[in-house]
């Protein structure tokens, strides 16, 4: 997902890896008897960080990443070799471009597949993203736009308390205006702040569980960019934050009282890519980066180990037109953590108008 930035997107290394707001759902969504402490797991279990990590990343947190990368991608063409063949020497700002396109428009497709394979906390995650978005340049550096995004994903919890497997879905909504600032050729400032709802299902054996959730989310993203001939070096640092407040979990159609949980995940992320100009348009590229999980919440059960931090891979390439005013691309993301496997990929294309 670009932005303003005339220049083809390429800072995905940090927009994939990890998502956001599928948080974690009251155990009573699952359908069964017992304690209502563990979300999102069987009654009775302990807490299941790498469940509670797919949903969350899935959804608003992977939304802030898509916004911040399509922001970050066309910054990352200022100074580059296209600059006056295509940008013009002046029109080097965030909607980079003739002065009368001051009207960007993006959509971005993301899919997000998590898997848990440590004994007694075995999930697997699979999960649809699409946002879309439109900002608009209010001055040659500083664009302002709100973003849409729509969540599909669904799931298995295995060796649950009383049932070998229960299936659960989740599906949501958020709105997330954002800001960006070009502050020089090099350095560029985002930040995005974000609302919506969801709705957690269960459908195991005892019964169908549902509960309802609103979410907050924001965040703000400092990048780097430097051209040396046709060679991109980037860097990012980010801050995320993103919560979803249940309510009362029904299992039944009977509300059980007491099940209502908010569940909260703090990100710093730190990340590096490098691309190379091929030119006709083909800006291939790779990266890597640091993820350190600062506050997730509820907090892992005793004795259960949780790997708070990981290593994020990617590998994409992306296109720009100057003609068409089309840019876009397709990155794919492979996270680390110890005993579990996430992988994402990330489809983007912005038009100018």
């Amino acid at each position: 997902m670009s932005k303003h930035f005339k220049h083809l997107a390429i800072y995905a290394t940090l927009s994939v890896a990890s998502g956001a707001a599928f948080a974690s759902a009251p155990a009573s969504y699952l359908g069964s008897t017992g304690s209502y402490t563990c979300p999102p797991c069987a009654p009775g279990e302990t807490a299941r960080p790498g469940l509670n990590q797919a949903l969350l990343q899935g959804t608003t947190v992977q939304t802030m990443l898509t916004i911040t990368n399509s922001i970050s991608s066309r910054a990352s063409f200022v100074g580059g070799p296209m600059r006056l063949s295509s940008l013009g020497e002046p029109r080097t700002g965030m909607a980079a471009g003739d002065a009368s396109s001051k009207l960007n428009v993006w959509g971005s497709y993301g899919f997000i597949s998590r898997e848990d394979t440590k004994a007694g906390q075995q999930t697997d995650a699979d999960i649809d993203n699409p946002v879309i978005g439109a900002d608009y340049q209010i001055a040659p550096n500083l664009v302002l736009g709100v973003s849409g995004a729509f969540d599909d994903g669904d799931g298995n919890i295995f060796n649950a308390v009383g049932f070998a497997k229960t299936r659960f879905e989740n599906k949501g909504y958020s709105i997330a205006p954002y800001v960006a600032w070009q502050i020089n050729q090099n350095w560029s400032l985002d930040a995005a702040i974000g609302w919506g709802e969801g709705k957690f299902k269960t459908n195991s054996p005892g019964g169908p569980g549902s509960a309802d959730s609103d979410r907050m989310f924001g965040g703000a993203n400092l990048s780097y960019t430097r051209w040396m001939d046709n060679w991109q070096f980037l860097g990012k640092g980010s801050y995320m934050y993103a919560e979803e407040e249940y309510e009362n979990s029904k299992f039944n159609g009977v509300t059980v009282a007491n099940t209502g949980v908010t569940n909260k995940l703090s990100q710093l992320r730190l990340g590096a890519q490098a691309g190379y100009w091929l030119g006709g348009g083909w800006l291939p590229y790779a990266g890597l980066a640091f993820v350190s999980d600062s506050d997730v919440s509820p907090k892992v059960a005793p004795g259960i180990k949780w790997d708070k931090q990981a290593w994020v891979g990617t590998v994409g390439i992306n296109y720009f037109s100057a003609k068409n005013d089309i840019y876009g691309g397709i990155a794919i993301n492979d996270e680390s953590r110890n005993g579990t496997t996430n992988t994402s990929v990330l489809l983007n294309i912005n038009f100018r108008f």
